[in-house]
């Protein structure tokens, strides 16, 4: 392919992502200035007008508290079995901070992934991958049911720096599953700016063990008898990942550039890379 061409279409596709990436941003952080105006006193003011309506006890607590958070997006987690309104009020008293986290970890970009991604292992005290960065799951810091993407990078990131190959054959991690890999990276829970970074992220890995630099890719059984299914409207299937010549190919011969990929191609490479045996 003439290196020419291969300039001129990564500088095309480099603006494209830019493009929307700064899109993105602008409509993020109006959403973010639109608390830091309004301040967590306001979301204070309106938990304990809903606490005071229903009483600590009711059983229309938790379903309003829910709501509201939830509709209103504010980063504070959802207790399953109800309420602690003291802990939840102590919560709301930190919102100042939660929102600063989640401005820091939304201006990540190509030029500061690794710092941004090290601020959260920092901020969050990661040390592990069970509970630690399981725990990020299931927080409400990016916004409810959004940009899981973010915090499989920083998984990458922290095998990475601590220089640990990781096998789910011998460790069952929880979102690691197919069905969480389905989940969690469903392209309407993503933003596809991500995708170019956690590309990166995925080759540094791979060359920083001995793994081989050609990715073979099998189709998981649960695809195949269709249980779990894709989005994508073709039928083929990624078999192969070449972060040596950075491609991606398919079973029905089609060979695309591997920062093209999409999100059922990172399923996949996700779940074959930590299928890996270990060396």
């Amino acid at each position: 392919m003439n290196k020419e061409y291969i300039k001129d279409n990564y500088k095309k596709l480099y603006f494209k992502y830019k493009s929307k990436y700064l899109k993105l941003k602008q409509l993020q952080y109006s959403i973010l200035n639109k608390y830091n105006m309004t301040g967590g006193n306001n979301l204070i003011i309106d938990i304990e007008n809903i606490i005071s309506k229903n009483g600590e006890n009711d059983d229309n607590l938790t379903n309003e508290i829910s709501n509201y958070l939830i509709d209103n997006d504010i980063p504070i987690n959802i207790q399953q079995n109800g309420y602690n309104i003291e802990e939840l009020k102590n919560q709301l008293l930190n919102i100042d901070k939660l929102y600063d986290i989640r401005t820091k970890i939304y201006s990540m970009d190509e030029s500061n992934t690794n710092d941004i991604l090290d601020y959260i292992i920092d901020q969050y005290k990661i040390t592990s991958i069970v509970p630690h960065i399981e725990n990020l799951f299931t927080l409400s810091i990016l916004g409810y049911n959004k940009n899981y993407i973010i915090f499989y990078m920083v998984l990458l990131r922290w095998l990475i720096v601590n220089k640990i190959q990781l096998s789910i054959k011998d460790n069952y991690i929880s979102y690691l599953s197919l069905y969480s890999l389905t989940s969690c990276l469903d392209t309407q829970l993503n933003s596809d700016e991500y995708l170019p970074m956690i590309l990166i992220l995925i080759t540094e890995y791979i060359n920083s063990f001995p793994i081989k630099k050609v990715l073979l890719i099998k189709t998981p059984k649960e695809i195949e008898k269709n249980s779990i299914e894709f989005e994508t409207d073709t039928k083929q299937k990624l078999i192969k990942f070449d972060t040596k010549n950075k491609f991606l190919q398919y079973d029905t011969g089609n060979i695309k550039e591997a920062n093209k990929l999409n999100f059922d191609d990172l399923i996949l490479i996700l779940h074959n890379l930590f299928m890996i045996v270990k060396y």
